[in-house]
């Protein structure tokens, strides 16, 4: 089977800008590499054997935080932790989801140590779809928040998940998920629509500003510790 390029995309996104400005990172070095060292105890991609199967960990972006330093990884589901064994195939199945880590890691001069570990903290997307994808997101509260990024597609329905996890020095927290883009071209269908976070107002709402075949906006209110919608969605389910 030919093997899928696994890449990563690595960008700041600032309020009001869309995911499709983030570009394709190559091999992470400096901080990154160093930070994946500490927390994984190796360089390069480690499997770990996670309580549905395995998934091949690779670095998705560091985040500087006021406790420290936070490493957002992302995890591909394969069959077995020998991935390079000859004739083996690797890769679990579509339905599979990617999985996220976050560590949290203090600085020693040079280096990096392992405070805390939350593996896997959320899963997104489906597997071979692309992604997941990190990036480092707006203060929606008083704590750094990391954009998740997932894609799937099922039958021509294209579809882009967002999870927002907030970097609190407890842990991180997952307080809104929304669907970010669809295409559904692939089915024959109209619908294709992207969205972008605009309006923050930190620790209240937030909107999301969709365009494409329509335009319209859907609005977010924090209620306990999550961001919820405020009415339907004009997204299609996927």
């Amino acid at each position: 089977m030919k093997r899928t390029v696994y890449w990563t995309r690595i960008c700041a996104l600032a309020a009001g800008v869309s995911a499709s400005s983030c570009a394709l990172a190559g091999t992470p070095d400096g901080d990154l590499k160093k930070a994946y060292r500490a927390a994984f105890g190796q360089d390069g991609p480690v499997t770990l054997t996670l309580k549905d199967g395995y998934a091949r960990f690779t670095p998705l972006q560091g985040v500087k935080t006021a406790f420290g330093y936070a490493l957002i990884s992302g995890g591909q589901p394969v069959v077995g932790p020998n991935r390079d064994e000859p004739g083996f195939d690797a890769f679990a199945s579509h339905a599979s989801s990617p999985k996220v880590a976050v560590h949290y890691l203090t600085r020693d001069g040079a280096e990096f140590h392992l405070d805390q570990a939350f593996t896997p903290l959320l899963e997104i997307g489906s597997n071979f779809d692309g992604g997941p994808y990190a990036r480092k997101g707006a203060v929606m509260d008083r704590a750094q928040t990391v954009y998740v990024e997932g894609k799937s597609m099922h039958q021509g329905y294209g579809c882009t998940e967002l999870a927002i996890v907030e970097l609190r020095p407890s842990g991180p927290v997952e307080v809104a998920r929304l669907l970010d883009a669809v295409d559904f071209s692939g089915a024959g269908k109209p619908d294709h629509l992207s969205g972008r976070i605009v309006h923050i107002v930190p620790g209240l709402s937030f909107d999301v500003a969709y365009r494409g075949n329509r335009r319209f906006i859907d609005h977010y209110v924090k209620s306990g510790d999550r961001y919820v919608r405020r009415g339907k969605s004009g997204v299609p389910q996927c």
